[in-house]
């Protein structure tokens, strides 16, 4: 596991489900990344406990640097989000399109109509995966993106909501640097609050994302 930075409080540590396998775990990190914008994202504390970021859409998002060597492995990305407005055009929850490796990415977040992940390669261009699910003052939801195999599926409170293949894709590697609460450009910033991202480095099954959510639900008031 990648640790950047310094725990700001040994109580904003808030480690749900210990897994030797998760990667890269902001939860135990509060500080991992370099936080950026006017006020940067302030850290929130819910009624149950548990430490969140607010992010303000319109210039706090984290750059995290590089965490995976190889974006073409086997991965899950695990965020908690809630939404306060009617997004722009895209807005982001995780994205590794930043850095010298920005020619092969992804970016997982939303629009207006709903949640969207784009895949984006060279040739033969992009993919684009829809969730069909508001996100615009819908409260906390539970949000899961998997890679396994050529197969990438997104999930919402342990829903499977869309999923398609990517044969000969690249998504990038050792150069992507992932961004948290940003899609891509400076006005695609996040409106809302976001839990620490996990990033597993192997694919989690629907039963662990059921599992996932039961066992965190209660700490967000789902």
């Amino acid at each position: 596991m990648k640790t950047r930075g310094m725990v700001l409080d040994p109580e904003m540590s808030v480690d749900l489900e210990p897994d030797a396998l998760t990667l890269y775990d902001m939860s135990r990190f509060q500080n991992n990344g370099t936080m950026l914008g006017a006020g940067e994202p302030n850290a929130v504390r819910l009624p149950r406990g548990t430490w969140v970021w607010d992010y303000d859409g319109a210039n706090d998002y984290m750059d995290c640097g590089s965490i995976l060597s190889d974006w073409n492995t086997n991965w899950t990305i695990e965020i908690w989000a809630s939404y306060n407005a009617t997004p722009p055009a895209q807005t982001g929850l995780v994205s590794n399109r930043f850095g010298a490796g920005a020619a092969h990415w992804f970016s997982f977040g939303a629009d207006n109509a709903g949640l969207l992940v784009e895949l984006h390669h060279s040739t033969p261009g992009q993919l684009y995966l829809t969730g069909g699910v508001d996100i615009r003052g819908a409260g906390w939801q539970l949000h899961h993106l998997v890679k396994e195999g050529i197969w990438v599926s997104l999930y919402s409170n342990a829903v499977l909501r869309d999923s398609d293949s990517h044969a000969l894709w690249d998504l990038g590697g050792a150069t992507n640097d992932v961004y948290v609460g940003r899609w891509f450009g400076a006005a695609q910033i996040w409106d809302g609050y976001l839990s620490p991202p996990k990033i597993y480095n192997y694919a989690l099954t629907a039963g662990q994302f059921l599992q996932r959510f039961e066992l965190t639900r209660r700490l967000f008031g789902v």
